[in-house]
């Protein structure tokens, strides 16, 4: 994230938790994030799978609202 403005002059009580928490979500899950991009370079799959690609002849082909 980058800010212009300082998060907590600008934003309610609400949206300035989330830019709190994002940060902190961030730094929880950053070395699997660096493990999967890695894996995604060496392999060329994606990151973010639609579940038909990571769980083929399943059933998931017709679905078309898993990022919605």
């Amino acid at each position: 994230m980058q800010f212009s403005v300082a998060p907590w002059r600008v934003l309610d009580e609400v949206h300035l938790k989330l830019c709190v928490e994002m940060p902190q979500l961030h730094q929880k899950f950053g070395e699997r994030i660096l493990q999967l991009a890695k894996e995604a370079s060496m392999t060329g799959e994606p990151i973010i799978r639609h579940m038909d690609y990571a769980f083929p002849d399943n059933g998931y082909k017709k679905i078309n609202d898993q990022f919605s």
